[in-house]
This record gives C-alpha cells, structure tokens and sequence, in this order.
C-alpha cells in the first residue's frame, strides 16, 4: 500500500511539473482579423504590452476566413503564422492596392517565415496576378511551410536569392504556377544561381507547372531532399538539381513531367551537374520512383507542326548514379490514374507548338478544389515506397509523413528535441537535427546493435537553437560501416534520447 501511494505521489508530482512547465514555455498568440488589410497591419504593427516586438509570437487565422494583402507583406522579424480552429484553411489573396498596379509578390521576407494550414495564393482580387508567391531576400534564413497550399503566380511559388537559405516544404501542394504565354518561368522553387543550406520537400503535391518543380540556377545545394512526391503536368522539367553536394530522390511520382518536350535538344525529367568542389565528395541517390508520360502525349508529338522530342527521364550524370548506386531497378515506368486529376495538356501542347504567336491554352483547373491524387491498390506503385507505402504524396492516402515542429521557427526553442534522420534508410550519408533550448555540453554518437560506439559526430559545449549533422556513414576510424541498423544517441544537460536509423547499401 505504502509503495502505491508512493508512485501516485510521484505520478502527481510530475504531473504537476509538466503542467508548470507548459505554462513557463506557452507561447504568446495573436488572432488576426479576416478582411482588407488586416493581415499586414496586424503582424506588422504588434508589440508586446511593454512595447516591444516578441519574435516568438504565433498570428493565428481564423479557419474559412478571406484575408486581403494591400501591398507586399514584407516582415523583416522572425513571423510564425498557422491557421488555427477547424474548417477549410484560412486564404491569403492579393488585394488591389491604391494606385491600382499590383506588387510583384505576395511574400517578400527578410527574415525566417513559418506557415502551417494556410493557402495562401498570388491571385489578385480584381484579376491577374502575381510574379512569386513567396520572395526570400536575406542571408541565412529558414522558410518552413507545412500543410498549407501555394496557388497561382505568373513566375514562381519560391523565389530564393540569397544565401545559405533552409527551405522546408512538407504536406503541402503547389499549383497552377507559370502561364503559357511564357513557360519557361513557370517554377515551384527557383533558386537565383546562388548556394543554398538545403531544400527539404516531402509528402507534397505539385500540379500544373510549366517548366520545373526545382530549378538551381547555377548555384549549389548543400542538400537536396526529394522525398514521397506526386508531381503532375510540369512542363519541361522535373528536378534541375544543379551542383548538389548531396542528391536523395525517392518514392516519388512524376506523371506527364516534361511534357512538352522540347525542340532541338532533349530535356529531362531529373538532371545534376557536378559539385564545382574537388575536395567535396558529392553523392546522389535516385530510387523508388515512377516516371511516365501519358501515350497520348507520346503519340500526340509527330502529330505536330513542328519537330518534338520527348523527354528522357536521366540526364547522363544523374543516370550514372542510377547505374552504380544499384537500385535501377526501383525505377519504374507505371502508367497509373489519379482518382480525379487535370485533364491531359494535349490541347496546351498543340497550341504551343502549332500556334505560338497565338492565344495560348493554359492547363486545366475545372474543379480543382476536389482533386485527388490517391490512386487504387492494384497498381504496383501502391507498395513501391522504400517502407511498401504508396509512391507519391501518401496524404492521398490518410497517411501523413513527419512535418515541421511549430518551435523550430522560433528564435529560442522551448525544449529539446531528437528528430529522426534523413533520409531513412540511407546509403551512405544521412542528416540529423536536434534542438536545444540553452547552450551546453552535448554528445551525439552512433551505435550498433551491439551498443559499441561506432562514431562520435558531435562532443562540445553548443548554442541554444536548432543544429544539423550529417553522419557519411564512416566509423571512428574513418571506415565505411556495413549495412544494418544502428542508433544515435543526443545527451544534453539532463536530456537524453535515443532513435533507430538503417544503412542499406
């Protein structure tokens, strides 16, 4: 009896100091009104009651509500903004601003930017729209969108040009981005030809984009991460992945991606080039993925006034790695229908090519609104992820991939926290981040199911915030580990915690 009072005590106890230290860590919120202008007055004109601004403030939006931008809203402070209620997501469209001429984007940020659960689209009230969507003008940055939509603009979802930027975009769809009057600026993330942190993109959805879901521009990536994918009618391209040092592609579909061709010289659906370090190892892994185009669209093309190519999936270095990596033969080539997608961009392809001087047909939005990108369960995609998943964005699916954690926007996290890896199962590289709320000695090591210490990547004192590792597979003595699975271990301060990651080669 005194033993079971003794563990409710306890119980109570650290009941008690959990609910303590919610309320030391809760976050301030501010509900934004719905209407004209309210969006940018409201985030931009906030302080706190002492009269300062708090970079750690939540704006909510009210769920099924319009809010109207009168002009570019351009925050230069860290913004965190999430629908909150339920319901349909809370819409941002580009008002009409006094003058009448509307800006050249919607977003203009020069600081880090977090949205979750909002659609937010370049559309402009009274008709047009947009260049970009979302335009990121500072150094050093990080942009993470989950669960929200990017909709419509003449030229890119996200225009990045500037350095060493963290893009993340997770179980999100982007749409109905570029015009065909001039395709080729049609992109999803168009990077200025300058380097970048990494672009992180998983479980999302692109349709309807006239050039490419990424385009480098000249400048390198630190990581490209391209995983759990549906892609559909991109016009040119589907990744221009540039000088990646590190290249993951995975359980993806590109359906109609490059669809049309090009005249004179090929395109492709998945074209790299060459890290420009020769003292950097680059690394770059394409598997469990499906490619196809429409027959269809294949048979339209000799039909045409002037000479097509269709596209071919690799381009020569990314098929090198394909060859050597092994996994060849995940790639596939499955023909499959969406349970309700846009329709075929024949008549957009004919128009392009046989009347370009004339008024050009751009792809098809009729009901867009029920789209649905899941797809039945007698298609050999339906368990063709690396875990047997379906291929493409399994959100199709009622299934969701891990998102954005809402404190790693902020400037100071509330507490630590482990995520798991990426991309997992790897071969050979793979990254890890974790977050500490204050600075102090820490240790991240890799074990083996035996519990010997295989690796030690991180033994110092760090700063508060958000960190990243990347583990090249390699032990203590700089030999590269077998194939199996093993653990990484964080201790900080008093925090510990362990996760499984798995080496397939």
């Amino acid at each position: 009896m005194r033993l079971k009072n003794k563990t409710l005590v306890w119980f109570l106890f650290s009941v008690m100091i959990a609910i303590a230290a919610e309320n030391i860590f809760a976050q301030r919120t501010v509900n934004v009104p719905p209407g004209f202008g309210t969006f940018g007055s409201t985030i931009m004109g906030d302080t706190t009651s002492t009269g300062i601004r708090d970079t750690t403030t939540i704006y909510l939006l009210s769920r099924g509500s319009l809010y109207i931008l009168d002009g570019t809203f351009s925050p230069t402070f860290p913004v965190h903004i999430q629908a909150s209620g339920t319901g349909a997501m809370p819409r941002i469209i580009m008002g009409l601003p006094t003058g009448g001429n509307p800006p050249s984007q919607a977003f203009q940020i020069f600081n880090s930017l977090y949205l979750k659960g909002i659609y937010l689209s370049g559309q402009v009230e009274l008709g047009g729209s947009v260049l970009r969507i979302i335009r990121v003008s500072a150094n050093n940055i990080k942009v993470y969108v989950d669960s929200c939509q990017l909709d419509v603009s003449s030229q890119s979802a996200f225009r990045i040009e500037s350095n060493n930027v963290d893009l993340r975009l997770t179980n999100s769809i982007v749409s109905n981005i570029g015009q065909m009057v001039s395709p080729d600026n049609g992109r999803a993330v168009d990077n200025r030809g300058i380097p970048l942190d990494s672009v992180y993109i998983q479980n999302c959805t692109f349709y309807n984009i006239t050039s490419s879901l990424y385009r480098d521009g000249g400048g390198t990536v630190n990581n490209l991460y391209y995983n759990h994918n549906t892609a559909v009618n991109i016009g040119y391209n589907g990744l221009k992945i540039g000088e990646a040092k590190y290249a993951f592609v995975s359980n993806n579909i590109f359906k109609d991606c490059g669809f049309l061709g090009q005249t004179g010289t090929v395109t492709h659906i998945i074209s790299l080039s060459s890290y420009p370090d020769p003292t950097v190892t680059q690394q770059a892994v394409f598997r469990n993925n499906n490619f196809f185009i429409d027959t269809s669209i294949i048979n339209l093309y000799p039909t045409l006034l002037q000479t097509v190519l269709a596209p071919v999936t690799f381009d020569s270095l990314s098929q090198s790695y394909v060859t050597n990596s092994g996994f060849a033969n995940t790639n596939i080539n499955e023909a499959l229908n969406f349970m309700k997608e846009p329709a075929l961009p024949l008549q957009t392809i004919k128009t392009f090519y046989n009347t370009p001087s004339g008024t050009q047909v751009d792809m098809d939005t009729v009901g867009q609104a029920n789209f649905d990108f899941s797809y039945a369960n007698t298609y050999k995609s339906y368990t063709g992820s690396t875990d047997g998943k379906p291929l493409g964005a399994v959100s199709w699916f009622g299934l969701m991939l891990t998102g954005i954690k809402e404190n790693q926007a902020n400037n100071v996290p509330a507490k630590y926290e482990l995520d798991q890896n990426y991309p997992n199962p790897f071969n050979p590289t793979t990254n890890i981040q974790y977050v500490l709320p204050q600075q102090g000695e820490v240790s991240l090591n890799i074990y083996n199911l035996l519990g010997q210490m295989v690796r030690s990547l991180v033994n110092n004192v760090q700063s508060a915030g958000t960190h990243s590792v990347t583990w090249d597979g390699a032990n203590q003595s700089g030999q590269m580990v077998t194939s199996g699975i093993y653990f990484y271990r964080l201790s900080a301060g008093n925090f510990v915690s362990v996760k499984k990651m798995i080496m397939l080669k």
